[in-house]
């Protein structure tokens, strides 16, 4: 899915506030404990931002497929309901 940090006690330690900032940034971290995983430390999901949709229609478009005159792409519809139309 995405590549994930990993950290130790002592880093979690020292470094508390530069990981909570990375944190609310979006970033998250596996938390090891003498190389063994013990815990995820992740944003809250609320605060995540959604990641881009792509550009359907522009793929469609370099792959050479052709949209029906008139048509809408689900990704369309979706935009359209964040109000990024």
């Amino acid at each position: 899915m995405y590549d994930m940090r990993t950290l130790t006690t002592r880093q979690l330690q020292h470094e508390t506030k530069r990981i909570r900032e990375q944190v609310e940034q979006g970033e998250s971290f596996e938390w090891r404990i003498r190389g063994r995983t013990v815990g995820y430390i992740t944003p809250h999901p609320l605060l995540r931002k959604p990641l881009p949709w792509p550009d359907l229609k522009l793929r469609l478009e370099r792959s050479g497929a052709a949209l029906d005159e008139g048509a809408e792409l689900t990704s369309d519809r979706i935009y359209a309901d964040r109000g990024k139309a």
